[in-house]
């Protein structure tokens, strides 16, 4: 936990806390929308984006959904060096298991089934999902070991350095697709957008990996060499009885984007619908961040009385803000010039793609509520009802995406967009329920 002298009681104290976890998660927003735009350079990136954004990093996401709950595990348990190495241990196994999976699933025979049986990937798109999974295959390990020495550092309250290695993330996903773009040039029958979007992405998520964890280890260093109780019973079966809660609800989460992609395919104008999901999802993304960087200072600062009523406040005025920000974008010049301009769709596919961002208008807001509520709910250890929210939302988004490939009514791409409106209201419901009946709040 981030520790404090004096807990903030106003949004001025509380802004200085949670600026470096809001530009993370903004940097982590830019990413994507950087490399689709260095993706317009090469051709055919309509095709590519819906490869690579569309089916491959869902995949990959998927795969890596468990170790994305190892930064609460870290904050929580690494609170001396004998707990940080066991937990270290369990990060590495946990990691490279997932990696070994990826690997599988990358070759056939089991990437055949996955694309041909699971997923329905459109023939035009089977090689090249299959050539950006291949060049994914470092990112879930790296994110196991990042997510492993970013714990210690919120731990310790070095939280600037989180938001330091995210731009050595972009800068590195930057500076790769620079380097694919010059090599297609000279060699295009090597380099191809499927392949420049997988090798920017792990070759970001390496850098950012490399850097944390030189900022962290003499950070850890300083962890005291005493030992406790608990930690003295942190064996691997203990450690998964506390971290498999936290884990399931992420995973149940981040397979909800490969089920969409493998209900768009099986909708109509499938293709088009990949390609503008894929990137209506980065804008999307960006400003819901602000909402989801949240969480972590909520389970910080919710054990002070005095700050909730700074951090209740602080919540609303994200929401508000960041819905007012989200939809001066949508009347703007600048929604067109991102589908269009910037991630290289066509006119009409850029129309759709604004299109489809107005059914989520109101997202920020559930965003920062959704985070607001999961904070009160871990804070108080209620971690279980994370879980709940996440089948509440899992169940919304299938049985709207069920309608739509049953009736054929829409494109994929409208009820993709709809299901994940009704996914997150569902969400943020199931958790501001638990939330009001913890007994801090009565």
């Amino acid at each position: 936990m981030l520790h404090f002298k004096k807990p903030p009681t106003t949004i001025a104290e509380i802004i200085p806390v949670w600026i470096p976890m809001a530009l993370s998660w903004l940097m982590m927003g830019l990413e994507f929308p950087l490399i689709t735009f260095a993706l317009s350079y090469l051709a055919d990136p309509k095709i590519h984006i819906a490869a690579a954004g569309g089916i491959a990093l869902p995949i990959a996401m998927t795969i890596e959904a468990p170790v994305i709950a190892l930064l609460s595990a870290s904050t929580a348990l690494c609170v001396n060096k004998d707990a940080l190495h066991k937990v270290f241990r369990y990060t590495m196994w946990i990691g490279g298991s997932l990696t070994a999976l990826h690997i599988l699933i990358s070759f056939e025979p089991f990437y055949g089934f996955v694309s041909e049986h699971l997923i329905a990937t459109p023939d035009e798109l089977y090689d090249l999902t299959q050539t950006a999974l291949i060049v994914l295959i470092p990112w879930t390990w790296s994110i196991a070991i990042r997510r492993f020495y970013q714990g210690v550092l919120i731990y310790t309250g070095k939280t600037r350095a989180i938001g330091a290695g995210t731009f050595v993330r972009l800068l590195a996903g930057t500076l790769a697709c620079v380097a694919c773009i010059l090599l297609e040039k000279t060699f295009p029958e090597l380099i191809n957008g499927s392949m420049m979007i997988g090798l920017a992405l792990s070759c970001g998520v390496v850098c950012e990996m490399l850097y944390v964890v030189y900022y962290s280890r003499p950070i850890a260093a300083t962890l005291p060499d005493s030992h406790t109780a608990e930690t003295d019973k942190l064996s691997f079966n203990s450690f998964m009885k506390f971290y498999m809660p936290l884990a399931i609800g992420t995973i149940i989460w981040i397979m909800s984007r490969p089920v969409t992609a493998a209900a768009v395919t099986r909708m109509p104008d499938a293709i088009n619908s990949l390609a503008v999901w894929a990137a209506a999802g980065s804008p999307l993304f960006i400003f819901r961040s602000f909402g989801v960087s949240l969480c972590e200072l909520i389970i910080a600062l919710a054990r002070y009385p005095e700050s909730r009523p700074a951090i209740r406040r602080f919540t609303l005025w994200i929401g508000f803000y960041t819905t007012l920000g989200f939809l001066l974008f949508l009347i703007s010049p600048l929604a067109r010039l991102w589908f269009e301009d910037i991630s290289g769709l066509e006119p009409e596919l850029a129309k759709q793609g604004v299109n489809s961002l107005w059914i989520c208008f109101c997202l920020p807001l559930s965003a920062a509520l959704a985070n607001y509520y999961e904070g009160l709910n871990i804070a108080a250890g209620k971690t279980k009802n994370m879980t709940y929210g996440v089948i509440a939302m899992v169940l919304s988004l299938l049985i709207v995406l069920g309608y739509g490939v049953f009736t054929q009514s829409s494109s994929g791409l409208t009820i993709a967009m709809f299901s994940f409106l009704v996914g997150c209201i569902a969400q943020l419901t199931v958790v501001a329920i638990a939330a009001w009946n913890l007994p801090e709040s009565k």
